[in-house]
């Protein structure tokens, strides 16, 4: 009895994985009139979560799922069901208006410099040097680590997609987006995600170029962006089926 107990276990437990969904497309943006919302890339729905008491330059998620922004001067959590925010900050008030998670350390830009954030004590734990403007946002994606910048020329401005060496600051330049105000980076589904006003594109990492994909009518023009972190894959159905199969079996082996 107590195997076939086992057996029924596996089989459930396994299929019952296979069936789980994935969140692979959810995207956090916030706007400047301080709005905060998520929005489905795969149905483009758009959940307004409520209106921060500070407009953020910037947000950024990190490996836990807290959801966290500045306003250049100071660092938040901030808290994804009402929007309300805790201010963290400790010594400094130039946090910068870029954040971005690198391999779990939290990063924030500013002109020309780069730093560290511990948001356990809201101090800056590095900086590194860059020689670069910022223009708002940063990303990892695909083991390496965008950027948004810009070029000043003529009293006109055009924003280019970058990438950061976060060891070493250097900035190596990608490409034109080909167009200005450029805010939000992020990666969900796979795929790079950029915001400029209130309108949605995928970003071409070989050359910056942008794909428009989708204007966010409930949302002003969009200042920060982030995602959800990555989960890890599940197996489909059929597969986990497959493999529930495959225990039953070997459990049916032993028992001989």
């Amino acid at each position: 009895m107590r195997e076939l107990i086992a057996k029924c276990c596996a089989v459930a437990v396994l299929c019952s994985l296979g069936m789980a969904q994935v969140d692979a497309g959810m995207l956090w943006v916030s706007d400047g009139n301080g709005k905060l919302a998520t929005i489905d890339t795969q149905t483009w729905q758009v959940d307004v979560k409520g209106t921060m008491p500070k407009v953020m330059t910037d947000i950024a998620m990190d490996d836990d799922g807290k959801l966290w922004g500045t306003d250049r001067e100071n660092m938040y959590r901030i808290w994804q069901n009402t929007a309300k925010i805790t201010d963290i900050t400790s010594g400094t008030k130039d946090f910068g208006n870029a954040l971005g998670v690198v391999d779990g350390e939290m990063i924030s830009l500013r002109p020309d410099y780069m730093m560290g954030i511990n948001t356990s004590t809201g101090n800056i734990s590095r900086t590194l040097r860059t020689d670069r403007l910022t223009s708002g946002d940063l990303e990892q994606f695909n083991g390496k680590t965008y950027m948004v910048s810009y070029y000043t020329k003529n009293n006109d401005y055009t924003n280019v997609l970058a990438e950061l060496d976060v060891n070493t600051g250097r900035v190596t330049d990608i490409g034109s987006f080909g167009r200005k105000n450029v805010y939000g980076l992020a990666e969900a589904d796979g795929k790079l995600y950029a915001a400029s006003e209130n309108v949605i594109y995928e970003v071409n990492t070989n050359n910056g170029h942008l794909t428009k994909l989708r204007k966010i009518s409930q949302m002003e023009q969009i200042w920060g962006m982030t995602s959800v972190p990555e989960t890890p894959v599940i197996p489909e159905p059929a597969s986990a089926a497959l493999i529930g199969l495959g225990i039953v079996a070997l459990l049916g082996r032993r028992r001989g």
